[in-house]
């Protein structure tokens, strides 16, 4: 298409305006106008900044001009905008007003001053490209969005923009801004009666609620078993308040036999135990353990978590929502063991934190645990409770689906405060009873077997005297037969003498018989004295030595009873667990609300306030570049970019100045010349 374009067609009818403006070449801060009318009613404004000149040949872009001005009044401006004619080229449109950087003033003569101009290609496309999609590394554009998100106090919509890491230094200390304490060591129940919330978990194999007995005649039966939070055991497990469990330990004591059979005592927080039946152990008042309740609601803050976590906010962060999350907030759940629980903020799905408690009271596996409910998902933020059909797993069977078991996906038992050394108590046995007890059939056998062996002894010593005594007899009985023998003898040879008429030796007869009798009789009565005499030494002798086997067997017995009063008191089950907590009055939870000290807060809310925060996501940008009520900060690594006019160096200039980073204002004038805090985030600002 011919045109009748010529070199002597374009007028010299081109103006230059010089002003000074706020920013300058490096982009580092830009202005973005709100329109073409705004822009040029703040250039118009400009008056005793500005100068221009009017009927300028068409000037050349990126070329120094020649303007005719003296040094003195050039140099002071930094900034030109050009307004050239409109040319006879078929199709051109009107043309653009273009604006430059004056990057350097050199004299030409006293009346002529040199220019050298760089193409503002911010100002010059402004209204000419948009910026579809960007991967923005950081910027506003995530401090606006988490604070003009619906509900934006509540800690799960801080996820999406302010839970990307920073590599920011934070220091090692976090000040407690608020701290919350809940006593374990008191029933927290508005309608428990029993104010102490701490109960004593007696686990034995006997039947404490049968008869003891005493110690002459100790009893006891062996446990029945029970059932308790899903556990059987074959033991019988008790519940007791304190001072009942006092009264049955001073009970035991007189009956150690009994209390042996005692496995474990257990200090457990009566809140977390329904009541069992009551039973009486001896007299004593108590109940059978009961199971723990089900999981549930175990404490809610009064106030918001972002009043919590702000209070030690200064006022000049308050739209800095990402300052109330990790690792520049965190809250601590402690059960001052050492070990607490820390959780970021973000991860809550309520507005105000929430406790649940879960437990396991039947020993040995006694532990108890304190969870956020669903920690760190998505379930139950805003108030919505998982489904049954999202949340149960099924298995097929010939019919239809069965719900065989729950799913949490809250995963609690990995997020959770335990107390699993609980306090343990052991049982004081009094060796010398029990031993009185336990031995007291062996002991009464021992005692019968000494009284036998004497009466045995003694029997077989009345036996034997009492044979001799029959021996004797005997032998006085074969002397009396002899004797009358004797006499009948002499009797028949005193006959026959006196028939033969010897009478001479009828009396020698009777003489000599006489002699005979008299001496045999002594001779017998010696003998029977002498063994009289033995029979009774023996038998008294006899009888002295089983009394003495007797005695000393008595006495050992009774000496074996009195070295066991010496003996040490025994100590029945384990003591152990956290009993200084306990002794101190602290058997409880503490959460804690902690920020970064003041000095980093300040460091890092300045370096929120001026940059913004670190996105790292692709994202299109508003087509004004505004989000923020005076600057708008962008930092991005990838530019996808659309422009209807420009070349493409123009918009590789363009994508370089938002990938090195540039801050974009909405006011010129307050280009470096506001408070920083002062850039309240827009409303209705969408990213596309």
């Amino acid at each position: 298409m011919k045109t009748s374009f010529t070199p002597s067609s374009w007028p010299a009818q081109s103006r230059v305006t010089l002003c000074r403006v706020t920013w300058d070449s490096s982009y580092k801060d830009v202005v973005s106008f709100a329109d073409h009318e705004t822009r040029d009613n703040y250039f118009a404004a400009l008056t005793s900044d500005s100068l221009t000149l009017d009927n300028y040949s068409y000037l050349k872009p990126n070329e120094p001009i020649n303007l005719g001005l003296p040094y003195s009044a050039a140099y002071s401006y930094n900034y030109c905008v050009v307004e050239n004619p409109e040319q006879p080229v078929p199709g051109e449109l009107t043309p653009p007003k273009l604006y430059y950087f004056i990057t350097s003033v050199a004299m030409v003569n006293p009346s002529t001053t040199a220019i050298t101009l760089q193409l503002d290609v911010f100002q010059t496309y402004l209204f000419n490209f948009r910026i579809s999609q960007a991967f923005v590394v950081r910027g506003h554009a995530a401090i606006q969005a988490s604070c003009n998100i619906a509900n934006n106090n509540a800690p799960y919509t801080w996820r999406r923009y302010c839970s990307v890491p920073e590599s920011l230094d934070i220091g090692n200390e976090y000040n407690i801004s608020d701290v919350q304490v809940l006593n374990l060591s008191v029933n927290r129940s508005e309608e428990a009666e029993d104010r102490n919330g701490l109960s004593l978990i007696v686990q034995s194999t006997g039947d404490l609620a049968a008869e003891w007995g005493t110690v002459t005649n100790p009893s006891f039966r062996t446990s029945d078993g029970q059932f308790t939070d899903g556990i059987i055991s074959s033991c019988n497990v008790y519940e007791l308040r304190p001072d009942d469990y006092k009264i049955l330990c001073e009970r035991l004591r007189e009956a150690p036999w009994v209390a042996r059979t005692i496995l474990s005592v257990t200090l457990f927080p009566k809140a977390f135990l329904t009541d069992g039946p009551d039973v009486q152990l001896n007299g004593v008042n108590a109940r059978f353990l009961g199971t723990t309740p089900d999981e549930g609601e175990f404490w809610t803050d009064r106030q918001t978590l972002a009043n919590r976590l702000g209070q030690s906010i200064c006022s000049r962060y308050r739209n800095l929502k990402k300052l109330l999350c990790y690792p520049y907030s965190v809250i601590e759940l402690t059960n001052f063991t050492g070990s607490p629980l820390l959780l970021k903020p973000e991860l809550t799905n309520e507005n105000a934190l929430a406790l649940r408690q879960v437990a396991c009271a039947a020993p040995p596996y006694m532990r108890l645990a304190f969870y956020v409910p669903y920690y760190g998902s998505d379930v139950g933020v805003n108030g919505s409770l998982p489904n049954d059909e999202d949340y149960y797993y099924f298995v097929l069977d010939d019919s239809e689906p069965r719900r065989e078991g729950t799913y949490r996906p809250e995963n609690y038992i990995d997020n959770a405060l335990w107390f699993n050394n609980l306090p343990t108590f052991s049982i004081v046995n009094d060796n010398y009873i029990l031993y009185q007890a336990t031995t007291v059939n062996t002991r009464n056998w021992q005692y019968s077997g000494a009284g036998w062996t004497l009466n045995k002894s003694n029997a077989h010593t009345q036996l034997t005297y009492s044979q001799a005594q029959q021996q004797l007899a005997n032998n006085q009985a074969n002397m009396d037969v002899q004797n009358a023998s004797r006499i009948a003898n002499a009797a028949l040879g005193t006959a026959g003498n006196l028939a033969g008429g010897n009478y001479g030796g009828a009396v020698m007869g009777l003489i000599g018989a006489g002699v005979d009798y008299w001496a045999a009789n002594e001779q017998f009565n010696n003998n029977q004295a002498l063994q009289s005499g033995f029979a009774t030494q023996n038998a008294d002798l006899a009888q002295w030595a089983a009394q003495g086997d007797y005695q000393n067997a008595i006495a050992g017995i009774n000496a074996t009873v009195q070295d066991m009063a010496l003996s040490q008191p025994s100590v029945i089950g384990q003591q152990g667990g956290d009993g200084f907590n306990l002794c101190n009055g602290i058997f409880e939870i503490a959460i804690r609300f902690k920020n970064i000290n003041s000095n980093m807060q300040h460091v890092v809310g300045e370096y929120f306030l001026r940059y913004g925060y670190a996105i790292h996501e692709f994202m299109p940008l508003p087509d004004n570049l505004n989000c923020m009520e005076n600057f708008t900060y962008w930092q991005c690594k990838e530019v996808y970019l659309t422009c209807s006019r420009a070349d493409e160096g123009a918009k590789e200039t363009l994508r370089g100045i938002f990938e090195k980073g540039v801050t974009v204002w909405r006011d010129a004038a307050k280009i470096g010349n506001i408070d920083i805090a002062d850039n309240d985030p827009l409303g209705g600002v969408l990213y596309g």
